[in-house]
């Protein structure tokens, strides 16, 4: 590390900062040196001259001075971008400093004195707009925090480089000469500027967005003058009345001890040097650490706290007749006021963030207007308070005390409205804009946030324009509109499918007769039979007259139609309906045909009826998984308890996990005993385990909540977080006894982060680790995000979640506001824990912070390895394993196989399909035969016969696999000789149980699969998948999951692989090979690997637009619609960075 990089990191200076940090510094050093020398000469001019009397004169000119200027200023950010705007600025303030230094050479002219000493308080404050609008745009809220105390410590430098050479200098130049140094630094200043909107153009908006533009008519409307606003006028206009006394007691007791201007400039240029050395000291070793850990809070309070105090012993010296010292106390009070203002000054800038667009324009109004403004009338006050009262220094500092007392309440009262907007902050930050560019995805928010009005809704229904009917509707559902159902009547005949569909859903479910005769006259026209059907349905169930028609369809020959006439009957109550439409249902119920025994489990399910449950409790056993999946959605609708137990029955069959999920979630808490039960049945099977915590997570109550609660200290990582996430969307809120326990847990999280990241630094410059390195950053993230969720059982979830949401996907700016009210919410120990979590800094950096400066254990990098591989799933996930696994296979590492020997064994079967085929890649096996050999599941006849004759067979190679230790021979053959049973009998051979069988059928079946020339290992394929830039943003561990859940399809050439018109709930991903896109015949387009379609389908189903056919032999990836939807409840993030990436591939398509 160079000596330049252990200074940035002394200084907290992050990579990349260092070259605009170096340029903020001169560029403060240069407008303290211009205050500094503006300030002495002037004022050291003025007491020659003037009684300290005339100074409430002097607060008055420069408060209308400024306040002209101000609104010149503000007036022209209109019109003229900030860096030239501030450019403009301090070469006008060089040239007329300059000319007021040539006024004050004239012998016999008084006024340019007053005018000097005026001249600096605007001075003081267009230098201080100037180096403000450029240093609030080059940094967000946190880099603010960070370093702006550093940068504006060139000002300070500056102040006790001039206030020591002041005295020297007036030896040597008259007082008025010492404006030359000012001239000159403002100039310099302006060079600067112009170097910032050269090299950092991009943080400056262009004119037209960098604000609104003001007049008159719209000031009080661009400002928002809300309760904010008002309080930050009230600080500083207290703040402004609080400097003018404190310089005017400072000025009066100056006059009182000293009379020559060369005397005063000397004593000024000692209080100017001991303040900027005193403020260098709070800067670098109070104020940071303070702001640190109490927030922005402490910055807001010191000033007019430390003032309270020096008044208080001005006060006091008077009192106790200690007169020789009321002017150093005085001066103390002055130093202590000119050092907390500047500490003061680089954190309140921080204050206007809140205000997000308004923010440059809000500040310029402040400080050109408001606070010079705010001068004025202290200037007047104390004009009043000179005339009707004998003034001096001890008097101004009673009013000191009072002024300051209220100064701190509204301080208080300020920084508990910072917080509370910091929330706005984050909602009004643009991530959905940043997740699609063009904002397609929300046009119909954004072209009728305004419209959502009762009018609007009933003309958008009338259905003029296709795409606002069906919102349309839902607002008028959702505000109870009285004539809801009369709107819905006319678009049984929209002539858009879908509308008709929704409208047809919405009378069902309201029974809504008066909509017969509408859908009778539809039935006379209507040649869609997915819409056919579900009007007959609806018909049917709408009384008599609906009984009749839907008797009419039973003998269609369309299936569909047909479903949809039994439905109706069997729902209509009417006898001789069910009678009709029972002996139809009885025939597919009892069919030998799979589909028409799926058929009857659907039928029964839309029927509703709860005393039907007997045939769907049958049908959840069926010999085909269809079958078995349309009961599970029966069962849902049904919602009998006595159907849970079949319905868990079918948990261990992984293509029905999702849908047993969804069909348990209708049933609340009566489902939890039988839940319970299965999560106690099946703590060994990790996958089973997580579908049952989700769908406890999914019931949302408070007994579900006690019982995840219980199980927070699960010994597997992944299911440990499975179990948060379930809290987490069961809204859980933390009891006050529970408090400690969340705190721990984040505490343990941070622990956890820790391991990654020093694992990180092992393997990280390793070849072929970069995946398992991803993969510990994954698991970082999940640290983080846990933690996150433990916050928000402990406060306000709606806070913490946009935190962590904008943390996650907001960009550098939103993410610092994020972290800001993050600073303002938390208590110290808690801040102190999460910052080194998610703060962006050098992982060595957050190490040490994490371990509060302990030495980091680390290790090789195949030490790290086998300590993933063999550590529990408390600290390692699925995941990491898995990566772990295929950086042990790339590399060959031979060393490695009894681990991957024992991790057949893992309970994860992703980690032991991993294990397995890093097994064979190590061997360098390339069949199926060798591999099963390898494994001593296939043996040859001589040899088996060898085995019966000898009693004990050569098997001990499998003995790792079927779980007995390696030496022990196994038999694994149904039958044996009585030679055998004496061996068993000594205990030199052991039968294996079913189960253990059963074990290594599965082996054989995945060697078979393995080795297969189509097999892809899971991580390559998690690769590839993440190379598609629709699923570039997502984690490889949820891709991972995600592709298990998908179908592996091969297609030969010229196969369809959908057809333009049919209803399709899925979307597909190419492989390998090419497809051709045709609509209405006519080949669009041609696609090879990579390429996505039928992404529409699989987010609202409905007919396809094209048709995909194959142009060579293909093999496709294809994701259900259910599947993806379950993802989506189980994962926020993932629904929002997929439906992101989803609407920007439909975009790319039209």
């Amino acid at each position: 590390m160079s000596f330049l990089d252990q200074i940035g990191k002394l200084l907290k200076i992050e990579k990349d900062e260092g070259r605009l940090v170096a340029l903020l510094f001169l560029y403060s050093f240069l407008v303290g040196m211009t205050r500094v020398f503006t300030f002495m000469p002037t004022q050291a001019i003025f007491l020659d001259r003037y009684s300290s009397s005339t100074l409430p004169w002097v607060y008055i000119l420069a408060a209308v001075s400024t306040v002209a200027v101000g609104a010149v200023y503000l007036k022209l950010g209109n019109y003229i971008a900030i860096p030239k705007l501030v450019l403009y600025n301090f070469i006008l303030l060089g040239i007329i400093t300059g000319l007021l230094w040539y006024s004050l050479t004239i012998k016999g002219l008084k006024w340019p004195a007053l005018a000097a000493f005026s001249w600096f308080f605007l001075v003081f404050s267009l230098t201080s707009l100037g180096f403000w609008n450029i240093a609030s745009k080059l940094f967000n809220v946190r880099q603010g925090k960070r370093l702006f105390a550093l940068v504006t410590t060139g000002e300070v430098i500056a102040y006790a480089v001039g206030g020591s050479a002041t005295g020297t200098l007036v030896k040597f130049l008259k007082t008025d000469q010492l404006l030359s140094i000012s001239t000159a630094s403002l100039f310099i200043c302006a060079l600067l500027v112009w170097q910032f909107g050269k090299i950092y153009s991009e943080h400056f908006p262009s004119v037209q967005s960098q604000t609104v533009k003001v007049s008159k008519k719209n000031l009080k409307k661009t400002l928002k003058f809300d309760s904010y606003m008002i309080l930050l006028l009230a600080y500083f206009a207290t703040s402004e009345l609080m400097y003018f006394i404190v310089d005017n007691a400072f000025n009066a007791a100056l006059e009182k001890n000293y009379s020559t201007a060369s005397e005063i400039a000397s004593i000024l240029g000692l209080y100017t040097s001991i303040a900027a050395v005193t403020g260098l000291i709070v800067r670098s070793f109070l104020m940071g650490h303070l702001i640190g850990q109490f927030g922005i809070g402490i910055a807001i309070l010191a000033l007019p706290t430390v003032v309270l105090v020096g008044a208080t012993s001005v006060v006091s010296a008077e009192l106790f007749l200690l007169a020789p010292i009321v002017f150093w106390a005085m001066f103390s009070t002055r130093v202590l006021e000119k050092v907390f203002r500047g500490v003061q000054s680089s954190s309140l800038v921080t204050l206007y963030k809140p205000l997000m667009n308004r923010a440059v324009q809000t500040q310029n109004f402040m400080e050109g207007l408001a606070i010079p403004f705010a001068g004025g009338i202290a200037g007047l006050f104390l004009l009043f308070v000179h005339h009707f009262f004998v003034i001096d220094t001890v008097s101004l500092s009673y009013m000191l005390i009072v002024v300051c007392s209220l100064w701190l309440i509204i301080s208080v009262m300020v920084h508990r409205n910072y917080v509370k907007l910091l929330p706005g902050t984050l909602s009004k930050s643009k991530l959905i804009e940043s997740a699609d560019e063009d904002g397609s995805q929300i046009s119909f928010l954004k072209d009728h946030v305004d419209k959502s009005s009762m009018d609007w809704a009933i003309s958008a229904a009338e259905g003029t324009i296709t795409s606002d009917v069906i919102p349309a509707l839902d607002y008028l559902e959702s505000v109870e509109y009285e004539e809801y159902g009369d709107v819905l009547l006319p678009l049984t005949n929209h002539d858009d499918r879908n509308i008709r569909l929704y409208v047809l859903q919405e009378i069902d479910e309201r029974r809504y007769l008066p909509a017969l005769p509408y859908l009778k006259k539809r039935l006379e026209i209507e040649n869609d039979p997915e819409v056919l059907s579900h009007l007959i349905r609806v018909a049917g169930s709408l009384g008599a007259e609906g009984v009749m028609i839907g008797r009419e369809y039973l003998k269609h020959d369309n299936g569909e139609i047909i479903f949809g006439a039994i439905v109706g009957l069997l729902r209509s109550g009417h006898m001789g309906g069910i009678i009709r439409a029972g002996s139809v249902f009885i025939q597919k119920l009892e069919s030998q045909n799979a589909e028409e025994r799926a058929e009857a489990a659907l039928i029964l399910g839309e029927a509703e009826i709860q005393g039907f449950y007997q045939p769907v409790e049958e049908l959840l056993k069926d010999k085909s998984l269809k079958v078995r999946k349309s009961a599970l959605v029966a069962a849902s609708r049904l919602g009998n308890p006595l159907l849970i137990p079949g319905i868990l029955e079918n948990i261990n069959v992984p293509q029905l996990q999702d849908t047993v999920i969804n069909a348990l979630i209708p049933f609340g808490d009566s489902a939890l005993p039988n839940v319970k039960e299965a999560f106690i049945k099946h703590k060994e099977q990790e996958e089973i385990l997580t579908h049952i915590i989700r769908a406890i997570g999914f019931m949302r109550s408070d007994l579900a909540c006690e019982f995840l609660t219980e199980h927070l200290e699960f010994p597997d990582e992944d299911i440990r977080h499975e179990i948060v996430l379930a809290l987490e969307s069961s809204a859980y809120s933390s009891p006050d006894e529970k408090s400690d326990y969340f705190i721990n847990q984040i505490r343990d999280e941070s622990q956890d982060l820790q391991w990654a990241l020093i694992a990180i630094g092992d393997l990280e410059k390793e070849k072929d680790t970069e995946t398992l390195v991803q993969a510990l950053r994954i698991e970082e993230q999940q640290n983080q995000h846990r933690s996150f969720i433990f916050l928000s059982f402990l406060f306000e979830r709606s806070l913490i979640r946009q935190v962590w949401d904008n943390f996650i996907f907001g960009d550098v700016h939103t993410k610092a506001y994020a972290l800001e009210l993050l600073d303002n919410l938390l208590p110290r120990k808690l801040r102190s824990t999460i910052f080194p979590m998610i703060e962006a800094k050098p992982d060595k950096e957050r190490i040490k912070e994490l371990l509060h400066g302990k030495k980091a254990e680390h290790l090789n990098y195949k030490e790290r390895l086998r300590e993933i591989l063999e550590h529990s799933n408390q600290w390692t996930t699925t995941w990491s394993k898995c990566c772990a696994l295929h950086t042990v296979a790339l590399k060959r590492m031979d060393e490695f196989k009894e681990e991957l020997r024992d991790l057949l064994y893992a309970p994860e079967e992703m980690v032991r399909e991993m294990a397995l085929w890093a097994l064979i890649k190590i061997h360098n096996i390339l069949n199926e035969k060798d591999a099963k050999e390898l494994f001593g599941i296939s043996i040859s006849s001589k040899k088996k016969e060898e085995a019966v004759q000898n009693g004990i067979p050569n098997l001990a190679r499998s003995a790792w696999f079927s779980g007995i230790k390696e030496g022990k021979p196994v038999w694994t053959y149904g039958k044996y000789t009585s030679s055998i049973s004496n061996e068993i009998n000594k205990g030199n051979l052991k039968v294996l149980s079913d189960d253990q069988n059963k074990s290594i059928g599965e082996l054989n079946d995945l060697i078979s699969r393995i080795t297969s020339k189509h097999y892809i290992p899971i991580v390559e394929k998690t690769n590839w998948f993440k190379s598609i830039d629709t699923f570039s943003d997502i984690g490889e561990n949820i891709i991972a999951n995600l592709i298990n859940s998908m179908d592996d399809l091969f297609f030969n050439k010229g196969e369809f692989v959908i057809r333009q018109g049919e209803t399709g709930n899925s979307m597909y991903v190419i492989y390998l090979g090419e497809v051709e896109i045709l609509i209405n015949g006519k080949v669009i387009s041609t696609e090879g690997p990579g390429h996505i379609f039928g992404e529409r389908s699989v987010l609202v189903s409905e007919p396809r637009e094209a048709s995909v056919r194959t142009t060579q032999d293909s093999r496709i990836f294809c994701l259900e619609q259910e599947v993806l939807f379950m993802c989506f409840k189980e994962n926020i993030e993932l629904a929002k960075k997929l439906l992101a990436a989803l609407f920007k591939e439909l975009e790319s398509h039209r």
